[in-house]
């Protein structure tokens, strides 16, 4: 009799324990969170790895992804155990309404699993620069963390006029913002130290049939002086005004040039003296 007691006592905790291991993750099972959807790829894609519990996507951002929605500097998006089609709901915000904020090299933030849940949102992303999502699990529950590149504050710059002293600071330019020919004149150029001066040289080529949108025989450039590079947002900018051969910040006038027309290629050269800015064009 005490053998069957035993026996019947060992089916019991054999019944039992399998009971208890129907529900939850089993304690030394990790949950995976093996994809990722979002702006990056709307229809979801894999993260870059998968170790037990920890999860990492890396990538280099590109402000125009926006699948739902973001872009310039934000990414929103979800966490899959099963990509599915959502059939095994997401992971993402612990709240219904509101993202969960995740900055860059900024502290980690909780989700959680439900079809309702609003979504991570990574931000402060700077075009062309290289970042990893860190997904660490416990349980059912994830924390989230953005680490990468920091976009650095904006300079403080002197815009009081334009001379070598002013484009003397460091990233200081001339931004070409648009121009008569076909938009053949176009970018930022930065000012380089020559003996006193500080100059920048801004290379043009007029194709033979380039199209003159504002209707003129020759060349109209406009744009501004500022300073930062292509990371910083510039603490000061200003439109530049362009009398007798040189470069103010008094009205708002175009570079007009009467010797660029179709055809013609060359270099307009932005010199900064010490009493001011000459435009001067060299064709070849």
């Amino acid at each position: 009799m005490k053998k069957l007691i035993t026996g019947a006592v060992a089916a019991l905790a054999l019944l039992f324990g399998f009971a208890s291991c129907s529900g939850d993750l089993h304690d030394d099972e990790a949950l995976q969170l093996p994809y990722i959807i979002g702006d990056m790829n709307g229809a979801g894609t894999d993260m870059t790895s998968v170790n037990g519990n920890i999860s990492t996507y890396t990538f280099t951002y590109d402000a125009s992804w926006a699948a739902w929605g973001g872009g310039s500097g934000k990414m929103y998006f979800k966490l899959l155990k099963v990509n599915d089609n959502w059939k095994t709901p997401g992971w993402g915000s612990t709240s219904e309404s509101d993202n969960a904020i995740l900055t860059v090299n900024g502290d980690a933030v909780a989700g959680k699993q439900g079809s309702g849940q609003a979504n991570f949102e990574a931000t402060g992303l700077v075009n062309g620069k290289e970042y990893t999502i860190t997904a660490t699990t416990s349980g059912n529950d994830v924390s989230v963390a953005l680490t990468g590149y920091v976009k650095p504050d904006p300079v403080e710059a002197d815009l009081t006029a334009i001379n070598a002293t002013t484009m003397a600071q460091p990233n200081a330019y001339i931004e070409i913002k648009g121009d008569a020919w076909s938009d053949s004149i176009v970018g930022k150029y930065f000012f380089n130290k020559s003996g006193d001066d500080y100059v920048a040289v801004i290379p043009f080529a007029i194709a033979d049939d380039a199209k003159n949108g504002w209707k003129l025989d020759h060349l109209q450039a406009w744009g501004k002086i500022g300073v930062g590079d292509n990371d910083l947002v510039a603490a000061a900018d200003k439109k530049f005004n362009y009398v007798d051969g040189e470069l103010n910040f008094d009205a708002e006038n175009n570079i007009d040039i009467a010797e660029i027309v179709a055809g013609t290629k060359g270099v307009i050269t932005v010199k900064a003296a010490a009493d001011g800015c000459t435009v001067e064009a060299t064709l070849y």
